[in-house]
């Protein structure tokens, strides 16, 4: 099993979304949780502390199933649907860590 930089849970079905290349970014809340894990930002919103290259997203019963992704990088960004659709679950001027996937290094589904 190849080692990560994070773990991160989620729904299977959102699991099997990655897995098959059609989600291509997950999102987390803007939440304190996350402003502790995402420490610091670069001028672009972008997080740079911790450094992110893999995550482990962990799903399905007792968290068996798993994908570990590459990650091109992770933003803390408003939603505000001028240059795409606003993502499901947020509203127009959300705010959210957006981590962008580049692609499926490994997964068990």
């Amino acid at each position: 099993m190849i080692k990560t930089d994070l773990y991160l849970t989620i729904r299977l079905n959102e699991l099997s979304r990655i897995v098959s290349g059609e989600k291509t970014e997950e999102y987390r809340d803007n939440k304190e949780y996350y402003h502790k894990m995402f420490k610091t930002l670069d001028e672009n919103s972008k997080v740079i502390e911790p450094e992110v290259k893999t995550i482990k997203f962990r799903g399905g019963f007792n968290y068996s199933k798993y994908a570990i992704v590459s990650v091109k990088m992770i933003r803390y960004e408003q939603f505000f649907g001028e240059t795409g659709p606003i993502p499901e679950g947020f509203e127009k001027e959300d705010i959210a860590y957006t981590i962008y996937i580049d692609k499926v290094l490994e997964h068990n589904l």
